[in-house]
């Protein structure tokens, strides 16, 4: 199955999920945080972050993935409050990071909402390289 760009498959949880931030779910997620995408990225590589900025990431990147809000948040409240919150911050950086570089979906196609039509693959809305792997964090 293709995704929209941005969206990154990982293994979280209870399964295996797609995450996607869309402009707009960035956007909420600056004005929730009060902080920049960018240092969002920055602190959830480092581990500056605080515990809420993983939880957004986490519950707006499975929304924006498809599951329902309400899901979003019960999955989020089980896994990220009830478990260590490491496992999540590491989730919550690749989720950013692949929106933020909006990496291709699976098979490196966006169906496009104008025409119905796939784009090619590697086309994306960045000047970056595609890639079909979510950024590590640094050791």
């Amino acid at each position: 199955m293709a995704h929209k760009h941005g969206t990154v498959v990982l293994e979280w949880a209870d399964g295996e999920y797609p995450f996607r931030l869309s402009l707009a779910e960035m956007g909420e997620l600056e004005d929730k945080r009060d902080k920049g995408v960018w240092t969002l990225l920055k602190s959830l590589r480092d581990a500056s972050c605080h515990t809420k900025d993983v939880v957004e990431v986490v519950r707006l990147g499975l929304i924006g993935g498809g599951m329902s809000p309400v899901e979003a948040m019960r999955k989020v409240r089980f896994y990220c409050e009830e478990r260590p919150i490491e496992e999540s911050r590491i989730i919550a950086f690749g989720i950013l990071g692949a929106s933020m570089s909006r990496l291709p979906g699976d098979k490196g196609e966006e169906a496009s909402s104008d025409t119905g039509e796939a784009e090619p693959a590697g086309t994306t809305d960045s000047t970056s390289p595609a890639s079909s792997e979510a950024p590590q964090p640094s050791e």
